[in-house]
């Protein structure tokens, strides 16, 4: 079940229905919390509606599940650096 939620979710993000692909992407999350991905693919989809504390937070998330090896891991903690540094 989650990972359909999490395709239909990304499906939604590629048409930038961004309020209907959270809605999925939070129910693959319920589902199964330990993915990586869905939490990153959320935080984009919440940055996308403006919400930039929510998807910090999910992007903090993807990043303490994977690694420096991921291939997006330096993109995605530039973005959560760079957040937390306006926030200052």
């Amino acid at each position: 079940e989650a990972l359909s939620l999490k395709e239909q979710g990304r499906e939604l993000f590629k048409k930038s229905r961004f309020e209907e692909a959270i809605s999925k992407f939070r129910a693959s999350i319920k589902a199964n919390p330990a993915d990586a991905d869905t939490h990153k693919l959320l935080g984009a989809c919440l940055a996308n509606t403006g919400e930039m504390d929510e998807a910090a937070g999910e992007h903090k998330a993807y990043l303490s599940m994977s690694g420096p090896n991921d291939p997006n891991y330096a993109r995605i903690k530039t973005f959560v650096d760079s957040y937390e540094k306006s926030k200052r």
